[in-house]
């Protein structure tokens, strides 16, 4: 039972971030705007699905990034020109100074000679080889499928460092394809030119066609600054220090609001998929008479929350045509304690 408790779990944990998530709007502490004079801040802006997206039609820009950015300039009163290019361009443009900041940068000891990072993150990557859901030719387990395989990453970019490592650990030689921008990769990747792809987790939505491989590394992400404006940093670093203080979970929350449902959070492991189908019959214990979360209706069927919760369970994990769900009623909590214990049923809804 521990693996069927492992991957609930995983699910209703994500439904207590949508708390978070709902106080994220309007929490804004803000310095005061007639103490502080605009500064214009030219920032790298490469196109990355919902990390930074903009608008084909009018160019206005959303994700994960921007919402970052808007928070800042709540506090340093910064107005952004956002800079379009591709990433290894953007990184060299940020080198030299033609730009003041870019998202999405990992620390290298190559380049702290000449980026400055703040000492708080933007968030964490997780680096993630993916493969197309309708062609799954790569088996982790077996390293000879993975032999000589097409796989695009992007230059200069540390979630290509960490597949190059990974493939020299396990003695895999890849065909890596470098990439100066994720556009590019991307279209190659859906035109059946590459076999798989590097990328972090947090961008690959559910029903994007992409199947997790393996996970070959993980790394904090910075909003980093040029070298040549050291002053950025310092109000950077201030105005993060008190969205901390005023807003702990703020990450947390973005990352939630940004990329709720992602493949990996939502994708079962190889032993809880051989778990699902040995066991296709849930079994789900209720109170008949704790509302709002459940009731025994007058057509005999449960009522409340525990159907939304299930119903969303088996949405996001994809699991709808193969698992049929048992109800059983109970007059008291200690009763479906009791049946639980007993495996009278497999899990139950709530519990004290």
């Amino acid at each position: 039972m521990k693996i069927f408790d492992r991957g609930i779990a995983r699910i209703l944990s994500g439904l207590l971030c949508f708390v978070f998530m709902f106080s994220f709007i309007g929490q804004t502490t803000v310095y005061s705007a007639e103490a502080k004079q605009t500064k214009k801040i030219r920032v790298g802006w490469y196109d990355s699905d919902r990390f930074q997206d903009t608008d084909s039609d009018d160019g206005s820009k959303s994700g994960y990034a921007y919402d970052y950015l808007m928070r800042i300039s709540n506090y340093t009163n910064w107005d952004y020109e956002f800079v379009p290019g591709g990433w290894a361009d953007l990184l060299e443009k940020l080198e030299k100074g033609e730009i003041d900041v870019m998202g999405g940068v990992s620390i290298t000891d190559e380049r702290k000679n000449y980026l400055l990072f703040p000492d708080y993150i933007m968030g964490v990557d997780n680096y993630w080889l993916f493969q197309r859901d309708d062609n799954k030719l790569m088996n982790a387990a077996d390293k000879s499928t993975m032999q000589r395989k097409r796989i695009g990453g992007m230059k200069n970019n540390l979630m290509t460092t960490y597949l190059e490592k990974w493939a020299a650990d396990n003695n895999v030689g890849f065909n890596i394809i470098y990439y100066d921008n994720f556009a590019e990769r991307d279209k190659d990747f859906a035109d059946k030119k590459l076999q798989g792809i590097v990328a972090t987790d947090n961008n690959i939505m559910v029903d994007s066609g992409f199947a997790p491989v393996v996970k070959v590394g993980q790394e904090p992400f910075y909003l980093a600054v040029t070298k040549s404006r050291p002053e950025l940093l310092h109000e950077l670093n201030y105005a993060l220090a008190d969205i901390d203080r005023a807003d702990p979970f703020f990450i947390r929350k973005l990352q939630y609001s940004s990329y709720g449902a992602t493949l990996i959070n939502s994708t079962l492991s190889e032993e809880e998929q051989l778990f699902i189908k040995k066991h296709p019959v849930w079994r789900v214990g209720y109170c008949s008479d704790y509302m709002p979360f459940s009731r025994t209706g007058k057509d005999g069927e449960p009522e409340g929350l525990i159907c939304d919760v299930v119903k969303l369970v088996l949405d996001m994990l994809r699991l709808s045509d193969q698992v049929t769900v048992e109800y059983v009623s109970y007059d008291s909590f200690a009763e479906m304690d009791n049946g639980l214990k007993n495996n009278e049923v497999d899990l139950i809804f709530p519990t004290l």
